[in-house]
Order: C-alpha cells, then sequence, then structure tokens
C-alpha cells in the first residue's frame, strides 16, 4: 500500500517507532525436500493475527534486518518471515 507520495505508510511509522524489541525464533522448515530458513517475532497465531512477510526466492531473514522485530513490538502482532 502506497499513500499519494507513493510512500508505505507501515513502513514511514515503524521507521519513526522507539520500541520494546520482540525476541526472534528462528525455525528451519523442509517443503518438498529442501530446507526453507524463517523466523517469527512477537506473539505466537493463538494469541494475536499474524503478519507474514515474503521476500525474494534468494533473499534470506536476514535481508529484512531489523524490521520485524519492530514491526511486531510496535503493532503487538506476530510476524513471520
Amino acid at each position: 500500500a502506497e499513500d499519494r507520495y507513493r510512500q508505505d505508510p507501515a513502513l514511514q511509522a515503524a521507521r519513526g517507532l522507539r520500541v520494546m524489541a520482540a525476541p526472534r525464533r528462528d525455525a528451519q522448515l523442509e517443503i518438498g525436500g529442501k530446507r526453507l530458513e524463517a523466523a517469527w517475532w512477537g506473539p505466537r497465531p493463538e494469541a494475536a493475527p499474524t503478519l507474514v512477510l515474503l521476500h525474494e526466492g534468494l533473499g534470506s531473514v536476514s535481508l529484512w534486518r531489523d524490521f520485524p522485530e519492530r514491526l511486531a513490538a510496535a503493532t503487538g502482532l506476530g510476524v513471520f518471515a
């Protein structure tokens, strides 16, 4: 989503917030015989809705840097990447 200045309001809000860190939980998923790196921040699905962040097929969780952590802390939602 973009505002009229072609900026994503969620990203703008997350950049300006000073929030408490949400602990990261790392995971390895095996799908179709391939292993995928994944990570989770914030509450589990039974406690709150979950935002799923998608990235390029050749990317990695580390490319998100601290954005998922800050997003989870700012929204109170779980973040899965």
